[in-house]
């Protein structure tokens, strides 16, 4: 389990239409996750803001840059600072240091694990719950990867993005080897993560492994149809190395390509 310090946590704090936040360097080492419950005006640089509506979260990293304002109302926000290593962010979709919009729904939920955090954190009724707080934090970050998630594809646009996605996606299919994912990527005009979040969304695979997956249907041609050293085939297929190769064709068929060609043969003979 991970080891989280430096844990501080508050819900639906209210300032004054006037108010302003701008720290260059963050909360120093500290992650700070924030969740704003109003309309406000947001910056990435200091410089340039723009409008953005309630139920808008961030996940800022240590000793990034902050910067956002009211828009004319009250401001409220919730927030949760604290420290753990990177390293327990690699199962999470959701991105870092970038604004993003969930329901209302989302934020309910997520708002009110924080608000129970709040209450371990910042009293002394409820000590035997500390060790919980680890288990609760996991929960919330869960939580707000599958909100994401459901954000990034929202219903007004997933038809238009589907047929996108499945044109690249068939082209993929009928000629693997040229088409990489970071040509896909290009393609769809979108970021190397969104893209990848989508695919996974519309077709339940990743599209690194469903590029493999083609891939190794046609080694497994060659392999049926030829007499093509595996060297020549690797070369045709576009891979860095043999061995790698090979690795790619075992995690698929369990086998290497010289046990597939020898079943092959000897099953047809």
């Amino acid at each position: 389990m991970a080891v989280f310090s430096d844990i501080n946590v508050l819900t639906h704090k209210i300032e004054e239409p006037d108010f302003a936040a701008f720290c260059e360097t963050g909360r120093q080492n500290s992650y700070l996750l924030v969740i704003f419950h109003t309309k406000i005006l947001f910056s990435y640089d200091g410089k340039d803001y723009f409008n953005a509506p309630k139920n808008s979260i961030i996940l800022y990293t240590p000793y990034r840059m902050q910067a956002y304002r009211s828009d004319d109302e009250t401001f409220v926000n919730s927030f949760m600072g604290f420290s753990v290593e990177q390293e327990y962010f690699k199962s999470f979709d959701f991105p870092f240091d970038t604004l993003f919009t969930v329901s209302q729904h989302d934020v309910d939920v997520i708002v009110k694990l924080l608000d129970s955090m709040s209450f371990i954190v910042n009293t002394r009724y409820e000590p035997f719950n500390v060790k919980n707080i680890p288990e609760m934090i996991d929960t919330l970050f869960a939580t707000l990867n599958k909100a994401y998630l459901d954000s990034v594809l929202s219903p007004a646009d997933v038809s238009s993005k589907l047929a996108l996605f499945s044109e690249i996606r068939n082209r993929m299919i009928n000629d693997p080897i040229p088409n990489t994912v970071k040509s896909m990527t290009a393609q769809s005009g979108y970021s190397a993560t969104y893209f990848s979040i989508c695919y996974k969304k519309f077709f339940g695979i990743n599209p690194v492994r469903d590029r493999q997956f083609h891939i190794v249907q046609i080694i497994k041609d060659y392999l049926k149809t030829s007499n093509l050293s595996l060297e020549k085939i690797a070369e045709l297929c576009s891979f860095e190395s043999v061995p790698y190769m090979i690795s790619v064709f075992k995690k698929y068929e369990k086998k290497t390509p010289h046990q597939y060609r020898i079943e092959f043969q000897r099953n047809s003979g």
